[in-house]
């Protein structure tokens, strides 16, 4: 078992398989956050560790293989809330294999926006997480070619409270997996679309308990 501590507060959550060991996503904080990329051998001893910073705070939530590189999202130049955040921009990063940053885009859906999920097909990427403008809260899709240029975006639903699950990526079509928090209680979520975005089908499956 290893320990390793960056900052004030560190919080791993995503990782990939690298060469025997591993590529962990993050976000550590002093002040305000920033993304945290570290590189475990097989060992689980570091062999490098990369913060990603700029304007505000800026969190790691996804990470993704392609060939040699690797894809990271998250949020970034948000402010931290008690009520979860405000003008969070979605965030996709493209990172060679040594942590070095070949590019990065920023995407503004709703007004306030996460990458938390990663799925490369065929020669484009598909993103998936959650977005608010501010009365509620939606999942979104969104669908970039291989240099993170969105050709489609679409986002589903729209609750007071709402956590993402993931994408599965199908042969004819994509689900997307979250929950919802109403009067009743959570809810799962699981939404089935096309490869252009469109629903083909909508459950809902409530939770007595968790």
């Amino acid at each position: 078992m290893r320990s390793y501590k960056f900052e004030k507060e560190t919080v791993p959550t995503a990782g990939v398989a690298v060469n025997g060991g591993a590529m962990l996503i993050g976000s550590v904080r002093n002040e305000h956050y920033k993304i945290i990329l570290l590189k475990l051998d097989g060992k689980e001893e570091l062999e490098w560790v990369k913060f990603y910073g700029g304007k505000n705070g800026w969190e790691g939530h996804s990470i993704s293989k392609v060939n040699n590189s690797y894809l990271i999202g998250g949020a970034v130049e948000g402010n931290t809330t008690p009520a979860g955040g405000k003008n969070w921009k979605a965030y996709l990063a493209k990172i060679e294999e040594n942590g070095g940053k070949v590019w990065e885009r920023k995407y503004r859906i709703l007004g306030n926006e996460c990458v938390y999920s990663i799925v490369p097909v065929e020669d484009d990427i598909l993103l998936g997480g959650k977005v608010s403008d501010g009365s509620g809260r939606s999942f979104f899709l969104m669908k970039t070619n291989e240099s993170s240029e969105p050709l489609w975006t679409k986002t589903y639903g729209k609750w007071e409270n709402a956590v993402f699950g993931g994408i599965v990526s199908m042969n004819d079509s994509i689900m997307l997996i979250g929950s919802s928090k109403n009067r009743n209680g959570w809810k799962i979520h699981l939404t089935r679309v096309d490869k252009e975005g469109g629903v083909f089908s909508f459950t809902p499956c409530y939770l007595n308990s968790i």
